[in-house]
């Protein structure tokens, strides 16, 4: 319902792997941008290191997967970044900065557990605004305690970095 070229800048977070028309999204994301205006995508990638989805990667060469690891969270199918910087050309978007986010080390700390633990960790949560009632994990204001371990473990990913990554993180800017 937006006008066209109505943002300087358009963020879409681990949206588009959800979208039935991934195409038509881009488009819609490229309409609302002013010329120069600059979209910040990520991703999940097909192309995901066997560190994080095993089990996965073992049923791609039969063109399957499960819903677990890169498939869980209900992603029916992950984006892979030629395709995805066709689409982006398609409507006028270049990309000035492409990431890769998560290599394998990351990833084979991330594999299942994750997935698997999110329905537990988040019936522990209560964030209702002016609920008296505290219940499992709350939002802090304090770094947590792993902060520094979590920053020298990405330090060492993105030192020893493959071609295969979990995700993909872009910054494309709308051609005038």
């Amino acid at each position: 319902a937006f006008e066209s070229a109505s943002f300087d800048v358009v963020t879409c977070f681990e949206v588009i792997e959800h979208v039935g028309d991934a195409q038509k999204l881009m488009s819609e994301l490229a309409r609302v941008l002013k010329p120069g205006g600059k979209l910040v995508l990520s991703c999940p990638s097909v192309h995901f290191p066997v560190t994080y989805d095993p089990i996965n990667s073992a049923l791609a060469a039969r063109g399957t997967h499960l819903p677990v690891g890169a498939y869980a969270y209900g992603h029916s199918w992950l984006v892979d970044e030629r395709m995805l910087e066709r689409w982006a050309a398609d409507v006028e978007l270049a990309i000035e900065q492409r990431h890769k986010l998560s290599g394998w080390l990351v990833g084979a700390f991330e594999c299942y557990w994750p997935g698997l633990l999110q329905r537990a960790l988040k019936a522990n949560t209560a964030n209702v605004a002016g609920s008296s009632k505290k219940k499992g994990l709350r939002p802090s204001a304090d770094a947590p305690p792993l902060v520094g371990a979590v920053d020298a473990l990405i330090a060492l990913d993105r030192r020893v970095m493959t071609s295969r990554s979990v995700g993909l993180g872009y910054v494309m800017r709308k051609r005038s």
